[in-house]
């Protein structure tokens, strides 16, 4: 059987939607965690739990850079994660295609957002 996160390649909607569809979204990271337009889940399929991030709505016309920006940084994200190894840094597991650009899954590692100001 393949994993819907770690094998699957190419989706036709969108991240939010295909993640809510093959597991439970548990945290959501976007314009109330952060300005940088993208949106982040964590996820959890069976009994592990994932870190999978987006370039953000298409739509959304407030962040710099734009939509196409930011799939260009996450697709340049991919590129040097398959030249740089270290173990402060989590391993990218796998990339999944969709209409809105590259979903990148991670592992997920409890901690605490960076330059979020605590409550």
């Amino acid at each position: 059987m393949s994993h819907p996160l770690l094998q699957r390649l190419v989706i036709d909607r969108p991240p939010g939607e295909y993640l809510r569809s093959v597991g439970g979204v548990f945290a959501e990271f976007g314009v109330s965690t952060q300005d940088s337009g993208n949106i982040s889940y964590g996820v959890q399929v069976g009994d592990s739990r994932y870190f999978v991030k987006t370039a953000g709505l298409v739509d959304d016309p407030l962040p710099v850079p734009d939509h196409a920006g930011r799939v260009a940084l996450l697709r340049n994200t991919v590129r040097l994660n398959a030249s740089i190894t270290h173990s402060a840094l989590p391993p990218l597991l796998g990339v999944i295609e969709s209409p809105d650009g590259p979903l990148l899954v991670y592992p997920w590692i409890d901690g605490e957002l960076l330059g979020v100001p605590r409550e």
